[in-house]
């Protein structure tokens, strides 16, 4: 741990503010079409369908074609009534979601 010195009290010093990345992030509304880093956990909100992919070869942010859908690498979960969210302890590098089917990343903070 690091410390800093307090602006009001010159001699005293306490511990500097974690920084954003020590925190967990969610991004929603996840782009079917691109390779996303893998995720801590998932989760899907909606009735649809979410089809997700394990084996990206490409880097983050490189184009899917739709037929790398079809491939023997991937899940489909079918969501059938819409009872909330439904949390999924899974790390995929891709997502296609279909029907009113939200899917959010959940990526783990850490130092």
């Amino acid at each position: 741990m690091s410390y800093t010195v307090d602006p009001d009290f010159p001699k005293k010093s306490g511990p500097k503010p974690l920084p954003k990345t020590a925190y967990a992030q969610a991004k929603g509304n996840m782009s079917s079409s691109v390779v996303h880093a893998s995720p801590m956990e998932v989760v899907i909100q909606g009735v649809g369908n979410a089809t997700f992919k394990y084996d990206c070869s490409s880097a983050p942010g490189s184009a899917i074609a739709a037929s790398g859908f079809n491939s023997s690498d991937t899940v489909t979960i079918t969501d059938t009534d819409n009872d909330g969210m439904t949390r999924l302890p899974i790390n995929p590098c891709a997502v296609s979601a279909s029907g009113a089917t939200n899917v959010t990343f959940i990526y783990q903070g850490g130092l």
